[in-house]
């Protein structure tokens, strides 16, 4: 897959293209939110949507979320910046004070690169993230 410079594009633009991108590949049934406090999610499904590949569907509800990093240097601050964006999201739906509902399915977007090291880098420690998550959770798959 290329990489794409999305440099040029402001936090809500990209929330608005990974929107676009969510109604493409999962269809009629994400419902998109607009600015303001969404909650944790840029969109929402509930019910079969056609992912993660043809011919097995993720069915239940699920939550499309955005991080973009205005400024990335290529860095591992970036990263850094990104898992605790992503922690501290997946913290508030265990969070008793706060009433959102838990997702089935998580799809985590972000601008920043995460580093394909393995076990170290900020890939592998996003999954370990999501995976610590679903193990406490009744989140069933995920997506990076």
């Amino acid at each position: 897959m290329p990489d794409y410079d999305l440099s040029g594009l402001s936090p809500r633009s990209f929330e608005q293209l990974i929107q676009a991108i969510a109604i493409r590949v999962l269809g009629y049934r994400v419902q998109v939110f607009g600015d303001g406090p969404d909650g944790g999610r840029e969109a929402t499904f509930e019910g079969p949507v056609p992912y993660p590949i043809i011919g097995y569907q993720w069915d239940g509800y699920g939550v499309i979320q955005a991080k973009f990093h205005q400024r990335p240097n290529g860095r591992a601050s970036d990263a850094d910046w990104a898992l605790r964006q992503l922690q501290e999201e997946l913290k508030k739906y265990a969070s008793a004070k706060d009433n959102r509902r838990e997702p089935e399915y998580y799809i985590f977007a972000t601008n920043v690169i995460l580093t394909p090291v393995q076990e170290r880098g900020s890939k592998d420690r996003a999954i370990r993230q999501l995976d610590d998550f679903k193990s406490q959770s009744s989140l069933k798959d995920y997506d990076i």
